[in-house]
């Protein structure tokens, strides 16, 4: 029986040394431009890559000049902002799919450890993944689990912004992502996006009760203005965007899927080294009665001092009408802010506005890029408790994508 047993366990061992040998074996390392691609055995697939993000960063917080609040204290704490890997290739040339992961650390008990700024949460998590039909030329068809099109700074990826938190109107709108179907493509100076969606963002039963099946539509569009306004000069660029979601779920309090409609018109300016981009958002709630409506807008201004030295500016105003209403989602300052002892976090206020200083310095073009930057922000609750808080938030971070 021993010698039976033994055998099994090298039999089983010899196998599992074979297939460790054979896997890498089957793959063939091979440049693609400047990423390193990797070559598998099946020749359906081609042009398989690994691709990941990372960012970490300090964040330090006071607040002054408060009304209606108790005393305050300096808030300070490193954060790992994203983790994430993932892989992507094309199958039978036609299709391609795109695999991402979010590997953020846990939670630790008692203390804060991540930023989280991708909305994923803590632990190895979904983050994206999609498959795409490209065999059509008139439109690209994908399915999957991915961010429905909204917004220029809310779509943005984490390792491309321009800042190191995001505007907190693109932050209180900013849809999670959804498993759904796509249409998306461009003609000549225009790209669209048709999306139908699973209104719940993680799959839970519906909030309300009133919908046993409900879906969240996404219509997005975009111009570009280029071969126009270069006629004006030649170093001048220009586009325009709009994008739409209506939510056909109604009643929830799921701070996810929070927004009946929600419409994002933005334009993105660009002259030599200089480049504005606005953003107005307008978006109404699900919650009954009147349904509070939160609006504003965000401006970004920056140039580049040299090739890889560029200064930031940005100044967000954003106001919730009816805020006091029950149901709807108040506004609260930033991931640091929020977190100085006696100023109000999340259901904090109806007015806000925020003024952010920053410089980013690139390495490796956007590859990796060191980011600082300070926050001055104002937020008042002119309907309720009558408060009102002003911080400013210190902020350094490193931004890395390969």
């Amino acid at each position: 029986m021993k010698k039976n047993i033994s055998s099994r366990i090298a039999k089983w061992m010899s196998l599992a040394g074979a297939a460790a040998v054979a896997m890498p074996a089957g793959l063939h390392a091979e440049e693609h431009g400047n990423a390193e691609g990797l070559e598998p055995v099946l020749s359906s697939v081609s042009d398989l890559q690994l691709k990941g993000s990372f960012g970490a960063e300090f964040g330090a917080s006071s607040s002054n000049r408060n009304r209606g609040l108790g005393p305050t204290q300096n808030y300070h704490t490193f954060n790992i902002s994203h983790l994430r890997l993932g892989i992507e290739g094309d199958v039978h040339d036609d299709f391609q799919f795109d695999t991402v992961l979010s590997l953020l650390p846990s939670v630790a008990a008692g203390g804060t450890v991540i930023n989280d700024l991708g909305g994923e949460g803590a632990g190895v998590n979904l983050y994206h993944a999609t498959l795409t039909y490209s065999g059509l030329d008139f439109v690209d068809l994908s399915v999957g689990y991915e961010f429905p099109r909204f917004g220029m700074e809310a779509y943005a990826h984490d390792e491309d912004l321009i800042t190191i938190t995001r505007s907190v109107l693109s932050t209180t709108l900013r849809p999670s992502q959804h498993t759904g179907v796509s249409a998306h493509g461009d003609w000549d100076i225009f790209d669209y996006r048709v999306g139908v969606y699973n209104s719940e963002a993680d799959g839970s039963a519906n909030q309300s009760g009133s919908y046993p099946n409900s879906y969240l539509f996404n219509l997005s569009g975009g111009v570009d203005l280029d071969e126009y306004v270069r006629a004006i000069h030649d170093d001048l660029s220009a586009d325009l965007r709009a994008d739409f979601i209506y939510n056909d779920e109604a009643g929830t309090t799921n701070t996810a899927e929070l927004y009946k409609n929600a419409f994002a018109l933005g334009t993105n300016i660009e002259f030599m080294d200089v480049n504005v981009a606005y953003e107005y958002i307008w978006a109404r709630s699900t919650a009954p009665g009147p349904r509070p409506r939160v609006q504003g807008y965000i401006l970004t201004p920056s140039y580049f001092i040299t090739d890889d030295l560029q200064a930031v500016v940005r100044y967000e105003r954003v106001r919730n009408t009816e805020g006091s209403t029950a149901g709807s989602t108040l506004l609260g300052h930033n991931a640091y802010a929020a977190d100085v002892q006696g100023v109000p976090a999340a259901a904090a206020g109806n007015k806000y506005q925020a003024l952010y200083l920053g410089s980013n310095y690139y390495m490796y073009e956007d590859r990796l890029k060191l980011m600082g930057g300070i926050e001055l922000a104002e937020l008042r609750d002119t309907e309720g408790a009558n408060t009102q808080s002003r911080t400013h938030t210190l902020m350094t971070a490193v931004r890395m994508q390969f």
